[in-house]
């Protein structure tokens, strides 16, 4: 059972149905919530700090104004969850899923989200720092005005994506050249790269020399 109220700390809950639990402004600390279905749950304000959420469902959760820190929640789904002003850092989040997630000022820092699904997720004006996005989807994402300095791009599906205003310097886009190398160049449009950048997306797809002046 949870407690009633303060933190709480090295709590089991694997494999627990938890759906519309209130866990608003709490403090979980080192809790195991592997395959927990907290579906519909209110973590509004809460703190899970480290501890491991693999396979978790926070469907249609309200996450805002939460923080996560180092927790692994690899193939948890959080869709359609509110993310309005939540905080992910140094998270496992691959093969997640957060697609359809809801909410400005959603942030992501050092974060593993390899194979993530990012589906429609809205990340304007965010900051998405260091971050493993390789081979994620973000299909139809809202990236506008983001900040992706030091994030790994490669293979990343961007079809769709909106990227008015992103800033790219910084960010390892991966090769370019291959069979979408195109549609990934256009998903581009409106962001800002660096020169060293459009120097390899050239070279990438034309195969030329391209030599600074």
């Amino acid at each position: 059972m949870l407690p009633v109220s303060g933190p709480v700390q090295g709590l089991d809950l694997s494999g627990r149905s938890l759906r519309g639990v209130d866990l608003g402004g709490r403090e979980l600390v080192g809790c195991v919530l592997d395959g927990a279905v907290l579906t519909g749950a209110s973590l509004d304000g809460a703190v899970v700090r480290g501890g491991s959420a693999r396979g978790a469902a926070f469907v249609d959760a309200d996450l805002s104004e939460s923080r996560w820190e180092d927790v692994d929640a690899a193939e948890a789904a959080f869709r359609g969850a509110l993310m309005t002003g939540a905080a992910f850092t140094g998270c496992r989040l691959m093969a997640a899923d957060l697609s359809r997630t809801r909410g400005l000022g959603f942030t992501l820092t050092s974060c593993n989200l390899y194979a993530a699904d990012l589906t429609g997720a809205v990340l304007a004006q965010a900051r998405l720092t260091g971050l493993r996005l390789t081979e994620a989807v973000l299909r139809g994402a809202d990236l506008r005005g983001s900040d992706l300095a030091g994030s790994v791009l490669h293979q990343a599906d961007l079809f769709d994506a909106r990227l008015d205003g992103a800033d790219l310097r910084g960010a390892d886009l991966g090769p370019m050249d291959g069979p979408t190398g195109m549609d990934r160049v256009r998903a581009l449009r409106g962001a800002t790269i660096s020169p060293e950048q459009a120097q390899r997306i050239v070279e990438d797809l034309t195969g030329a020399v391209v030599l600074a002046r």
